[in-house]
This record gives structure tokens, sequence and C-alpha cells, in this order.
């Protein structure tokens, strides 16, 4: 990670459809912030843009348990 930064919510970036509103400010707030990458625990209601950049205007969204698996060097099986 390189800074953190904090930004508002920009209305001006459109949602997903079948996005719940309440995770709109979220979103909104990635793509301002140009982040790379935007992870989420709530399977339930963001699970269909989860690693589909395509999807999600170029954002890649995953939990954390995939984020950390895809940035580990692979490890030779035991």
């Amino acid at each position: 990670m390189q800074t953190i930064r904090l930004v508002g919510d920009d209305t001006s970036v459109p949602c997903p459809s079948g996005l719940p509103e309440k995770d709109w400010p979220i979103y909104r707030g990635a793509h301002a912030c140009k982040a790379d990458v935007l992870l989420t625990g709530d399977i339930r209601d963001v699970g269909f843009l989860m690693n589909a950049p395509e999807m999600a205007q170029g954002l890649v969204i995953q939990t954390v348990a995939e984020f950390l698996d895809s940035t580990s060097p692979s490890r030779p099986p035991v």
C-alpha cells in the first residue's frame, strides 16, 4: 500500500445495475480516489462484481482473503 486518501462520494460515477443503494457511496468513493482494488466482505450484495472488473468500470472487487492470496508468492506443495 502506498497511500491512504479520504474522498467524498462522487455522485457522477454510475453504479452497476443490481448494486444495492447502501453500497453506492463505497463504490463511487473507490472510483473517486482511483483505487485499483476494493476490499469487502459483503459477498451477498457485491458478490456478482467480485473479480469482474469488466462489470465494475475496471475496479477489482475482492474479499480480503482473495486479495492476500493474489499478492502472496506461490508456495511449493508440501
